[in-house]
C-alpha cells in the first residue's frame, strides 16, 4: 500500500511498489524484505479453503502486477480494500461480510489468474507428481483425523513402502514428519489466535495426546505450548493495535480519495483539440502484408493451417508472423541449461509455411496464451514460455536453432532478404 517491498520466492526477487499485488502459492518458500516505512496488506488463505473451492489437485496462481499488465489487478485491489475496511470500519455482528470478500477474491483469482502446474524441476514423471499432490491434499484436508499412508497407497495401487519412498525422495522428509509439520502449523495458529486450552488444541489438530503435542512443539520451538502462548500474548498491546487500526483507517480513506478523479469543481479543466481535416498525405495500406498467425504450436493444428493458407491465397498475405517458438509445448528440451535440443515440431511448422510459399516471420518474443472477454476481463490465461536460468541459456538455444534452420533450408533462403521465401527474425526484449 505504501513503501517498497522486495519479495524473494523460489530464488527469484520481485520488487513491489505502491498498489502492487503478488500471490505466493502454497508450498513455495519466500522471504520479505523492506527498508524504511512500509504499509502492507497480507491475506493468508488456508489450504483447506483452496481445496474447498478447487478440489482434486494443486492450485497455482500467477498474480504479479509488477511483472504483468494483462490481468484485472484493479478488481483485485478493489476487493482487498473492501476487505481491509471491513476490519477498520464499523463492527458487524458476524464475519459474514468479511468472508464474502475472501470468496470474491478467490473467485477472481481462480477465473483470471489460475495457471496449470509446471513440470517438476527434478524431472519427476507426471504420474508421480499427481500422486505427490494427492498426498499433500489428503494431509491438509484430514490432519485433524487419523491419517493412514497405507490407505492412500491402496487407492493409488502402490505398496506402502513404494509410496513412502516416493514421498521421501520428492519432499526430502518422511511422511510422518510432514504430517506432524502440518498439524503443528495449525496448532501454532490456534495458540496465537484463540483462547482454547492447550489440550483442546492438541486434540483438534490431530495429535494423539497432549504429551505427543508437547514433544513435537518443544522439538521445533524449544519451549512448551503454554509458555510460547504466554510470551506471544505478553508482547501484544491492545492499545497499539487500536492506534494502528486508527491510522490505517485514515490511510484507506486517503487511498479512496486518490482513486476518484476530479471531474467537476474549481479544479476541473477542459481540453480542446483542433484538427485540420484538409491537410494530410495518402495512407499506405499495409494491412495485408503480414498476417499474425499466433503461437508456433497452434500452426501444428490442421484447421489452423487450412485457415492460414486460405487467407494468404484470398487476401494476398505474404508473411505470417509466429511467436512463442521456444515454448514448453514445442517440446524442444526438458532442461534449458543442457545443450540438447529437438526442433522436430518447429520443423513441421516451418515446412508447412515454406511448402505453401509463405514467408515465416519469426518473433522470438514470448506471449501468454489468453483470451479477453472484455477490457480487464480474461476468459483464460496461460504462460507457456520456457524458463531460462540465464540469458546465456537462451542465446545457446537461439544459436543452435539458427544453425539448424541454416542447414535445413540453406543459407541463401535463411538470410537472403531478396529471396521470395525467407526467415525474418525478430526478438522482443522485455
Amino acid at each position: 500500500m505504501e513503501g517498497t517491498l522486495t519479495v524473494t520466492q523460489d530464488g527469484k526477487e520481485t520488487t513491489l511498489q505502491k498498489d502492487d499485488v503478488l500471490v505466493v502459492n502454497c508450498n513455495h518458500t519466500h522471504a520479505l524484505h523492506s527498508e524504511g516505512e512500509l504499509t502492507l496488506l497480507r491475506v493468508q488463505v488456508s489450504y483447506a479453503l483452496l481445496e474447498e473451492i478447487a478440489p482434486g489437485g494443486e492450485v497455482l496462481f500467477f498474480c504479479n502486477s509488477a511483472a504483468d499488465a494483462y490481468h484485472p489487478y484493479g478488481e483485485v485491489r478493489r476487493i482487498m480494500r473492501q476487505l481491509l475496511l471491513s476490519y477498520v470500519g464499523a463492527r458487524r455482528k458476524t464475519p459474514a461480510l468479511r468472508y464474502s470478500y475472501i470468496y470474491a477474491l478467490l473467485d477472481l483469482l481462480t477465473e483470471h489468474f489460475r495457471r496449470a502446474p509446471e513440470p517438476a524441476a527434478d524431472g519427476r514423471p507426471p504420474q508421480d507428481e499427481e500422486r505427490l499432490q494427492a498426498i499433500i491434499s489428503y494431509v491438509n484436508q484430514n490432519f485433524r483425523d487419523q491419517i493412514n499412508l497405507g490407505k492412500l497407497a491402496e487407492q493409488m495401487y502402490l505398496s506402502t513402502s513404494s509410496l513412502s519412498r516416493l514421498f521421501k525422495r520428492s519432499m526430502g522428509c518422511y511422511f510422518a514428519d510432514f504430517v506432524n509439520h502440518v498439524r503443528l502449523n495449525h496448532a501454532v495458529q490456534e495458540l496465537a489466535d484463540t483462547d482454547k486450552t492447550v489440550t483442546r488444541i492438541a486434540a483438534d489438530c490431530g495429535f494423539t495426546n497432549l504429551a505427543a503435542f508437547n514433544k513435537q512443539f518443544q522439538a521445533v520451538y524449544h519451549t512448551t505450548p503454554a509458555a510460547w502462548r504466554k510470551q506471544q500474548w505478553e508482547q501484544q498491546d491492545p492499545a497499539d493495535d487500536d492506534r494502528q487500526l486508527e491510522v490505517l483507517a485514515q490511510d484507506i480513506e486517503k487511498l479512496h480519495l486518490e482513486e476518484e478523479p476530479a471531474v467537476s469543481g474549481p479544479g476541473a479543466q477542459s481540453l480542446a483539440v483542433t484538427v485540420a481535416a484538409g491537410a494530410g498525405a495518402p495512407y499506405t495500406h499495409s494491412w495485408n502484408r503480414v498476417l499474425n498467425g499466433g503461437a508456433a504450436n497452434e500452426l501444428t493444428i490442421c484447421n489452423v493451417q487450412g485457415h492460414i493458407v486460405y487467407l494468404c491465397e484470398q487476401l494476398g498475405f505474404r508473411h505470417v508472423r509466429i511467436w512463442n517458438l521456444f515454448s514448453r509445448r514445442m517440446m524442444i528440451t526438458r532442461d534449458t541449461a543442457q545443450p540438447q535440443y529437438n526442433f522436430d515440431t518447429l520443423d513441421n511448422v516451418l515446412d508447412f509455411m515454406v511448402s505453401n510459399h509463405i514467408a515465416p516471420y519469426l518473433d522470438f518474443g514470448q506471449r501468454p496464451a489468453c483470451a479477453v472477454k472484455a477490457e480487464g476481463e480474461m476468459v483464460y490465461y496461460e504462460d507457456e514460455a520456457m524458463t531460462f536460468a540465464t540469458p546465456a541459456d537462451w542465446l545457446r538455444m537461439f544459436r543452435a536453432f539458427v544453425e539448424h534452420i541454416t542447414r535445413r533450408y540453406g543459407r541463401d533462403q535463411t538470410y537472403d532478404l531478396d529471396e521470395e521465401l525467407k526467415l525474418e527474425i525478430y526478438h522482443a526484449i522485455s
